[in-house]
């Protein structure tokens, strides 16, 4: 299933994110089974937040975010493709 509109706090260009609780976001055509990623690293490497839902929305509640840092953050439905994202604190 295509995933695909994917926001952070509503923003599909999402620099500049100042919450320490960003909420991502994204559509999805069918499909109702998600895994997401969170890292500080492009190649997901070292994930910071690994969630499964059953919503096409998570909230961010995992250690604080560093300021003007680039986090990467991908989401898959079921074993599905993973589509990426990321996003810029200040």
């Amino acid at each position: 299933d295509m995933i695909f509109d994917l926001k952070v706090n509503g923003q599909r260009k999402a620099d500049g994110i100042s919450t320490v609780s960003p909420v991502f976001s994204w559509e999805c055509e069918t499909e109702r089974q998600f895994t997401v990623q969170m890292s500080s690293n492009p190649k997901f490497q070292s994930a910071v937040m690994y969630l499964d839902t059953r919503n096409c929305y998570c909230i961010y509640d995992g250690v604080p975010l560093q300021a003007g840092k680039t986090y990467y953050w991908r989401v898959r439905s079921r074993v599905g493709e993973w589509t990426e994202s990321q996003f810029t604190t200040i």
